[in-house]
């Protein structure tokens, strides 16, 4: 197979060489700028961002000609600002659009340049007060009125209700002005924030511990203050109740989904063969929940907010745990697990008086070895909650703060802990198993709980597992590598769809979901021409939901891969190509598909501009919702800024597309034959 990705890596560079040749693809990379077309920014309020090199220097081959997307610009038109008069507290404001260069565009006495393709993007800096722009094209003429009210503070976490135990961390964060002193306030007691990143406006953020309380305590409202300069703001931020140690669980179950009417099917509605909290045991009532939805996501009950961690994994349907408290972020109730997770309360049916289950046994009932993966069942005596997590693994804080960043996957081996559980019978034979070496049961008992371990032929080689239960059984699926399956199945997911456009280009009427449907189906053919089996979970403009398409990518392909376009509502000037991660094991494909785009730019940029000291934003963790799926590696694309001239004519071109297509295929090709 690495031959067939070399070849696969030629064709590409081949056919690519032959656009450039015809020469209706890219500008020779020695043609000098018309100096008739150069701009001198004589208003110092305007600042216009150069789609082409000034005069006297070489021009790269920047792919312009469009012949796939090909958009308007036959007249004046503006992709951004849609509204033609608004007010806004961003000091900063992008101008895009497009008109054909056989007339001169001027703003405000300026002249305003073009790329070869009649397309324009610049920034410009507001003033306080009234900003016109006046657009003349021939005879055409359209003037933009904006009100810009400077706003130290334009947004603030947590907002709505915050209800939690006392001794829980809250993240308190706001995007305030640059270079200002910014806290936040809470029943008197002052937490100073600290700021990260850069441009105009930059995020502020600190944690604190909420008070331990006897009853239920009102904190109010989290106050943030900003100065600038002298210049100061208030923004009201969310209000904080800590809970008691003694709860009314009864008041919080009456938010919760009722019994006749769940939002999910209840699996014992139909189900009995496992023990249940609807059966008395003999062992006395607890307030519990039932989990009425599949691989429903928790967070840890440590923390206030509902930001998701690849340490706490989701828990199946039927599951059946006890409440030990009620919190609420942003407005949404969530219940705190006695096993650690807190839940949202949409996802679950509460009993108020269940009945308390015994300590439970599991037993290895067999090992099935498939052509894929490995299978093991688990006979259980109920449906406990479960937690999986890779280990040992070495990690690092990314740029947010999230501290699940990875340089390489260092684990050895799966843990699975079973929740209540103290007695365990028999063992697995996985001695013709491809990927697992060993299987072991640790820790049985140890504070109630039970671990299954399994351990890797290859460490730091992971590919994916899926945890369901059927009837009383356990069935853990744990996936070959890859590389030895005769074969291989990937599932391709273009992001956006029918109404939901995606961001917007720098060309009025091309939006984000068409490129990114173009780029997967580019994908596709590709990999199916070297032997790959592709599913995509949208095959048009169609409206598919998060939801659906997590649950698609839970078939267990081998990898997903959500192709996206980036966009910034901010400047014209952000570009470049960034590739995200959640799971460890997801962070190879990450880098593969990273590394290939990143090559692929720097055959369209020229050394030294911009563009090309932009290119590497770099794998990265990010939870985003597609990307959180346990079954496989699975990643998300953002292919480059539409928000950009230059990458956005990269992006709606046939050159661009079958360049940044083939590199997205071949850094798939080359993780699933080398990993």
């Amino acid at each position: 197979m690495k031959n067939k990705v070399l070849v696969a890596s030629l064709v590409a560079i081949i056919i690519f060489v032959i656009l450039v040749t015809a020469g209706f693809m890219f500008k020779n990379k020695n043609d000098n700028k018309n100096p008739s077309e150069s701009t001198t920014a004589t208003d110092d309020v305007l600042s216009a961002q150069n789609t082409e090199p000034t005069t006297g220097t070489t021009k790269g081959n920047y792919i312009e000609n469009t012949t796939f997307f090909t958009p308007d610009t036959s007249k004046l038109t503006f992709s951004y600002p849609i509204k033609t008069s608004f007010k806004t507290s961003n000091p900063r404001l992008s101008f895009m659009g497009s008109a054909s260069k056989d007339k001169e565009l001027v703003c405000n006495g300026t002249n305003i340049q073009r790329a070869s393709c009649g397309a324009f993007a610049f920034d410009v800096m507001l003033e306080l007060g009234e900003n016109v722009y006046e657009f003349i094209y021939g005879d055409e003429v359209k003037t933009f009125n904006i009100n810009y009210e400077m706003s130290l503070i334009s947004g603030v976490s947590p907002k709505g209700k915050i209800t939690a135990k006392g001794g829980t961390e809250i993240e308190i964060s706001a995007t305030c002005k640059a270079q200002s002193e910014v806290y936040a306030e809470i029943n008197g007691t002052k937490i100073d924030l600290v700021p990260s990143g850069s441009g105009d406006m930059v995020l502020y953020s600190a944690t604190c511990l909420l008070p331990v309380v006897s009853e239920n305590t009102e904190l109010g409202n989290i106050k943030i203050y900003a100065n600038h300069n002298g210049e100061t703001e208030t923004y009201t931020a969310g209000s904080v109740t800590v809970i008691g140690t003694t709860v009314d669980y009864s008041y919080f179950a009456s938010a919760a989904p009722s019994a006749e009417k769940p939002i999910y099917m209840s699996l014992y509605q139909t189900n009995t063969v496992l023990k249940t909290a609807y059966s008395n045991h003999g062992l006395g009532t607890a307030p519990m929940v039932e989990v009425l939805k599949n691989h429903a996501e928790c967070t840890p009950n440590e923390n206030a907010d509902d930001k998701s961690s690849p340490l706490t994994t989701p828990l199946l349907q039927g599951t059946f745990d006890y409440i030990t408290g009620v919190c609420s972020y942003e407005d949404e109730l969530m219940f705190n697990l006695q096993c650690g997770k807190k839940i949202y309360a949409k996802q679950v049916k509460v009993l108020q008086n269940g009945y308390k289950m015994p300590q439970n046994r599991l037993s290895a009932v067999g090992c099935e070895i498939k052509s894929d993966a490995t299978e093991l069942k688990i006979a259980s005596d109920w449906a406990v909650p479960t937690n999986v997590i890779l280990n040992p693994q070495n990690y690092y804080a990314n740029a947010q703060g999230r501290p699940f960043a990875v340089a390489s996957v260092d684990s050895s081996y799966l843990d699975i802990v079973f929740y209540y559980t103290d007695r365990v019978f028999d063992t697995f034979d996985v001695s013709k198993s491809k990927s697992i070496s060993a299987v072991e049961w640790i820790n049985v008992g140890v504070n109630g709980n039970t671990t299954l371990r399994i351990h890797f032929k290859l460490a730091g080689y992971f590919y994916g597992y899926h945890i369901e239960l059927v009837g009383n059984t356990y069935k853990i699926r744990v996936n070959d590598r890859p590389a030895v399956q005769k074969t291989k199945t990937v599932m391709l997911d273009a992001g956006h769809g029918f109404d939901d456009t995606g961001t917007y280009s720098v060309y009025s009427g091309i939006y984000e979901k068409d490129i990114n449907l173009s780029l997967a189906w580019r994908v596709k053919n590709k990999l199916e021409q070297q032997g790959i089996n592709v599913v995509m979970t949208r095959y048009g403009d169609e409206d598919v939901t998060l939801d659906e398409r997590t649950l698609v990518g839970r078939t267990s392909p081998d990898c997903f891969v959500s192709i996206h376009c980036d966009g910034d509502p901010n400047t014209t000037t952000s570009s470049g190509t960034h590739t995200f991660y959640y799971y460890n094991y997801s962070m190879p494909l990450a880098s593969s598909i990273h590394s290939n785009l990143v090559t692929a730019y720097q055959s369209i940029y020229p050394v030294g501009t911009p563009e090309y000291a932009a290119i590497n934003k770099g794998a990265k963790f990010f939870p985003y919702q597609v990307t959180r799926l346990e079954e496989c590696p699975s990643v998300l694309v953002e292919c480059g800024y539409l928000t950009n001239v230059s990458d956005c004519n990269v992006l709606i071109s046939e050159g661009g597309q079958e360049l940044i297509s083939g590199a997205i295929a071949n850094g798939i090709l080359y993780y699933l034959n080398n990993f």
